[in-house]
């Protein structure tokens, strides 16, 4: 018990950071095709336990109107939806898409995408290996260094 006092507020300090650092990255998010693979990320980890469930819809919904206010609740129900239909169909097949297309993004957009997906996986207390390991899967993709990312 002791060690989680002190690892878990070195965790929320971290995902803060994640939070936080990415905040002059999306600024700059201006495009559609960054902003569905920001959602689509969210929604990988978010369903890393096989639901998306209401937390991490409000918890995505969240970061993405701080960081995108451009963006409405319909355009993030919307980009959840598409990314859901295409695991609905099958789910293999489904992820392998939404994953190929999330790692299509380079350089700042790559960043903002992860540093999301890490908040997300966070969000609910618990970064766990399932969720770690479709970050260091979409890393790997953007050519990131998962490392820089807590992982």
């Amino acid at each position: 018990m002791e060690l989680f006092s002190m690892v878990f507020p070195l965790f929320t300090d971290f995902l803060k950071s994640c939070r936080d650092r990415g905040a002059e990255t999306f600024n700059r998010i201006k495009d559609r095709t960054t902003f569905n693979r920001v959602v689509w990320a969210c929604f990988l980890i978010g369903r890393a336990d096989g639901n998306f469930d209401s937390q991490e819809r409000k918890a995505t919904a969240e970061l993405i109107r701080e960081k995108l206010p451009q963006y409405s609740l319909d355009d993030i129900l919307e980009a959840i939806a598409k990314a859901e239909d295409k695991l609905n169909f099958d789910v293999n097949m489904g992820t392998l898409e939404v994953m190929d297309e999330i790692g299509k993004a380079k350089g700042e957009a790559a960043e903002a995408i992860i540093r999301a997906a890490v908040y997300i996986g966070g969000a609910d207390g618990d970064f766990d290996d399932t969720e770690k390991g479709i970050v260091r899967q979409l890393c790997s993709r953007m050519e990131l260094n998962p490392v820089n990312y807590g992982l």
